[in-house]
């Protein structure tokens, strides 16, 4: 694959340059699925292809090389690559979110993970159990991180606990091999076990400062430190789960010519005004979620950039939006089921895959509905309520 790319991505105006990078490596990522449903992490030449698109380095700082594009952006590119790799979308995401909580660590970390190696990549897991003991210039981290997606291809790790929050390399941790999943298996979301590893203060920070708000209205801060943690992160979770419902609508579309509809008149499902209708209403719930997946980057990229602090309230719907547009995904894509027949539960079907990676993405904490339905409606109940904690 070669290595020369079109001139730097700028903020305004990236998408179209970087879904195109993605188009020109879709076989490459449809081509993986097999490696990666077998071994539980994606194949090397996905990484590799990713890589040399840089759509690992979307939300990094441009100031170490990264292309800093808004979450927009990243989210729309997302879930172009959703399009033709769950697992693959589902890698990207987490990346390119861990990479966007760099910028709120000490300058020091920074210059040691981008500074060093602008392509870094980055995992983040937390975990309330974990543990973190001052010792003379640091911590002694302690603990298990479980569903550390992409781990096996990250050059560090961001852990913690609800306290603080540190930075590792990744060949410094024990990965436990334990994703053995239906769905989403390529995205090797294994367990990561550390027990003393001695972390310096620089390559630490308090959460509140990497997963609050505390930064969000700082308009000396820059613009990539002041998104929304909570309503940025189920942006980008949920464009995994838009891109595959576009998909399993076009393999449902697809296939429509060449499939019969059972125990009816028609000889094509192509033919039947039924299959058309409930198609059609599938397609238009999945772009139902887009918008509002749309509209939450829109609120968050506009806040960002004019350094507004979004209310505690507004942050929790800003997120139920998303968890909306999970739920509207996930019940289009098993509906669509129903017109892919049984041999759609085919380890081999396409929509099959689409299903179990949509079913087993929608089940990320920050998309759970109904603990963002109960934010939502709180809302409506007491205007002051704040958004529930996460982590």
């Amino acid at each position: 694959m070669s290595t020369t790319l079109e001139p730097p991505v700028q903020r305004s105006g990236s998408a179209d340059l970087l879904v195109s990078r993605v188009e020109r490596i879709a076989d490459v990522l449809a081509a993986g699925t097999a490696y990666a449903i077998r071994e539980s992490r994606l194949a090397p030449e996905v990484i590799e292809a990713l890589g040399q698109a840089e759509l690992f380095s979307m939300l990094t700082p441009a100031r170490f090389g990264g292309l800093g594009v808004d979450v927009q952006t990243a989210g729309q590119v997302i879930r172009a690559v959703a399009r033709h790799c769950g697992s693959a979308a589902w890698v990207v995401m987490i990346v390119n979110g861990s990479n966007s909580y760099v910028g709120r660590f000490p300058e020091e970390a920074q210059q040691e993970t981008f500074g060093a190696k602008a392509s870094a990549r980055f995992a983040q897991v937390l975990s309330p159990a974990a543990t973190l003991k001052p010792v003379d210039g640091g911590y002694l981290l302690t603990g298990r991180w479980g569903f550390a997606s992409g781990i096996l291809h990250d050059d560090w790790a961001m852990l913690g606990n609800a306290e603080r929050l540190v930075i590792v390399p990744a060949s410094a941790v024990r990965v436990e091999v334990t994703w053995d999943t239906i769905g989403m298996r390529g995205s090797g979301s294994h367990t990561i076990v550390t027990d003393e590893l001695f972390v310096p203060e620089h390559m630490t920070a308090p959460f509140g400062t990497v997963m609050g708000t505390e930064q969000c209205n700082d308009s000396d801060a820059p613009v990539y430190t002041r998104y929304a943690p909570l309503p940025a992160s189920a942006v980008l979770v949920g464009s995994v789960l838009v891109g595959l419902g576009e998909a399993a609508c076009q393999a449902v579309a697809k296939g429509s010519v060449n499939r019969a509809v059972v125990m009816s008149r028609h000889a094509s499902q192509a033919d039947s005004e039924t299959f058309r209708a409930v198609l059609g209403e599938c397609a238009l719930r999945v772009e139902s979620a887009r918008l509002h997946v749309a509209e939450t980057a829109r609120v968050v990229d506009e806040a960002a950039e004019s350094a507004a602090l979004l209310p505690p309230a507004r942050l929790g719907v800003l997120a139920a939006n998303v968890a909306q547009a999970a739920r509207m995904v996930t019940t289009a894509v098993d509906d669509l089921m129903y017109l892919g027949g049984a041999s759609a539960f085919a380890n081999s079907s396409r929509l099959g895959q689409i299903w179990r990676d949509v079913n087993t993405g929608a089940r990320h904490g920050v998309l759970n509905p109904f603990v963002n339905y109960e934010a939502a409606g709180g809302t409506l109940v007491d205007p002051a309520l704040e958004a529930p904690k996460r982590i």
